[in-house]
């Protein structure tokens, strides 16, 4: 069944009414793309934890009415939470990353400039291309039925980022570094499962993260983890490391 995402002012007669309004840019792709007429059933996302099932009832030029017919419970993320922490690659590497991250159930991620990154984020203007990943995420969530958008935070740097997060109590800290290391990634998540209430993973840009930043993970109490021999591109460890977390901490039942 198709799902879609609405806005907060959609449902702002729901309890009056039984009825939603479907205007603007949800009205075109429902209506103009996706062709949904009245009669139509689909459910729609963004009211909490909630999704409605709904049928249309009516069609009009800008805008659509729609009636619930019923509504189900979307169960929450678990604990511990899951959050990417990915240094800014190429923008279509950082696309796809942020569609599957969103599938897979990370909390919420977070875009930070380190010495390699594609661009720094400080030093170009990324509102266009924030509006388009915010536009990746809102499909990613229809598609895979999550009940909140997946929060992007953008233009933070490595260190103080790093520096704020080691110092809060029962996380922790994923540093996957190709550039080798003695732990793997399974000594990595060899812990105490019940003390964790929020996991941190950090993917480098193209290049990985420099021999400074190396350092700086390790001064904070973070150790470099291997995912083996073979170099990774940076959406496959992103995926790889948020599957085998998610795996090891039992997320996935």
């Amino acid at each position: 069944m198709r799902r879609y995402w609405l806005e907060q002012e959609s449902f702002l007669e729901l309890d009056q009414s039984d009825e939603i309004l479907i205007s603007g840019d949800s009205f075109k792709h429902i209506v103009g793309v996706c062709r949904m007429t009245e009669g139509a059933r689909f459910e729609v996302l963004g009211l909490g934890e909630k999704a409605l099932l709904v049928e249309l009832v009516e069609v009009a030029k800008k805008q659509a009415r729609a009636r619930r017919i019923e509504e189900r419970e979307i169960p929450p993320l678990k604990k511990p939470y899951v959050n990417l922490v990915s240094s800014l690659p190429k923008f279509d590497v950082l696309e796809n990353t942020l569609e599957k991250s969103v599938e897979l159930g990370i909390k919420e991620f977070f875009v930070v400039d380190s010495d390699y990154s594609f661009v720094k984020s400080k030093n170009r203007d990324l509102d266009k291309k924030i509006s388009r990943w915010q536009k990746i995420i809102k499909s990613a969530t229809q598609q895979s039925g999550r009940s909140q958008l997946m929060p992007l935070h953008t233009g933070l740097d490595l260190k103080a980022f790093v520096d704020e997060k080691a110092k809060l109590n029962n996380t922790l800290h994923i540093f996957a570094y190709e550039g080798g290391s003695s732990s793997s990634l399974k000594e990595g998540l060899t812990v105490e499962n019940r003390s964790i209430e929020e996991i941190f993973i950090y993917v480098g840009p193209e290049g990985g993260f420099s021999e400074n930043e190396v350092e700086f993970f390790v001064q904070k109490g973070i150790k470099a983890l291997t995912l083996g021999d073979q170099v990774l591109r940076v959406e496959t460890a992103a995926i790889s490391l948020i599957a085998a977390v998610k795996f090891h901490f039992g997320l996935f039942s």
